[in-house]
């Protein structure tokens, strides 16, 4: 004998299947995890359907995140100016939640007094970029963020080679941000920088 299946049941039926279109397959393993605690205390469908959606809700902020820092990083690659380059300078990641950025720099004898030792100047430009790149990583390509007030402490020799970067904002105000960098070299730090910087935005 067959009974009638109402809308409401049909769409319960479907619920499932439009929560599994809606996912990726990494997010299989998670919500499964989330099924079984909820079937091991036979807390019912519903609550697994909840606990499902919440999964696949966090999972896909996460990926959205994710993907905003990769495409920002490319989007600064494209537009970064001759300075950079001629520091050798390259972005390596981006912390949009902890507005900071990693940046690594390759550095020849050009830039060297004293036989090895990397000039303080483009010591300084180094986190200076850090800094700068860590705001406008985290505001967008629209800010300009010229330096007010920049301190460096030298706390060993840089040398010819790889260097890497990592810049911070500290607080940042309607207008005016405090940043923050260190530099190191084979595990090595090199020097700090902390620096105010106006922001300017587009108009």
């Amino acid at each position: 004998m067959f009974t009638d299946v109402s809308s409401v049941q049909l769409g319960i039926f479907r619920m499932p299947f439009v929560i599994m279109e809606s996912i990726s397959w990494n997010s299989l393993v998670p919500i499964s995890l989330v099924g079984l605690y909820l079937w091991k205390f036979k807390l019912g469908l519903f609550p697994f359907l909840a606990g499902a959606v919440f999964v696949a809700f966090l999972l896909s902020i996460i990926q959205e995140v994710m993907m905003d820092s990769s495409e920002m990083l490319i989007q600064l690659s494209k537009h970064s100016p001759s300075s950079l380059k001629t520091l050798g300078g390259a972005f390596v990641s981006l912390d949009v939640h902890q507005q900071a950025i990693e940046m690594s720099f390759d550095i020849d004898d050009r830039f060297c007094h004293s036989g090895n030792i990397v000039q303080g100047g483009f010591i300084t430009g180094m986190l200076d970029a850090a800094m700068a790149y860590a705001a406008i990583g985290s505001f967008g390509l629209d800010i300009r963020v010229p330096t007010l007030e920049i301190k460096v402490s030298f706390i060993s020799p840089g040398n010819p080679g790889r260097l890497t970067a990592r810049g911070s904002i500290v607080h940042a105000g309607r207008s005016i941000l405090f940043l923050a960098a260190e530099l190191h070299q084979l595990g090595r730090l090199v020097a700090t920088a902390t620096s105010t910087a106006k922001l300017v935005r587009a108009k």
